[in-house]
């Protein structure tokens, strides 16, 4: 998908650190039997390891723009957590299939825009829950906004990718929509 943005990108894709099944996560075992406080404190302790990956990666290669992050169900909760905990080193975000975590109370800066990507039927992270969300914080001036997919569950298709591609390439070439 990368390759047909159709404009020239640098990719960094980190893998989790945490073998599991056939490949890796970023969490613990217990991370889904946790509270939604507990939660939330592995996704921030891990972004902060993913900031600092960032902040390497932008002092090796000063020429580098615009950052964007991204991510699925865990990388989803990973690429919202950066963009409210570090929006000085992330420009924009796509999480599909997130939760969302992280009290809006604290999120007093943002990324500059951030596009939540659902499936309707996810049997994970209910959209009830997305939208309720995403309203909350749009209603606090969040640049926010989701996309939801109706035969969707917690899955990806290729109207969600096509969506993705665009919002990165907007987002890539600093345009708004």
């Amino acid at each position: 998908p990368i390759q047909s943005l159709g404009i020239p990108v640098r990719t960094l894709l980190p893998q989790g650190p945490r073998p599991r099944r056939d490949g890796f996560t970023w969490f613990q075992a217990d991370h889904e039997e946790k509270t939604w406080e507990g939660k939330t404190e592995d996704v921030e302790r891990m972004a902060e390891r993913l900031a600092e990956l960032i902040r390497e990666v932008r002092a090796a290669h000063p020429e580098l723009r615009r950052v964007v992050v991204t991510g699925f169900s865990y990388g989803g909760d990973l690429a919202w957590m950066l963009a409210i905990r570090h929006p000085e080193l992330v420009d924009a975000a796509v999480p599909m299939g997130t939760r969302l975590l992280g009290d809006p109370g604290q999120e007093q800066r943002v990324a500059r825009k951030v596009r939540v990507l659902q499936g309707e039927q996810d049997a994970i992270i209910p959209v009830r829950h997305t939208r309720e969300r995403v309203a909350e914080l749009q209603g606090r001036g969040v640049p926010i906004d989701v996309r939801t997919y109706p035969d969707l569950g917690h899955d990806v298709s290729p109207e969600l990718l096509e969506d993705w591609r665009a919002f990165l390439r907007q987002s890539l070439q600093g345009q708004t929509d």
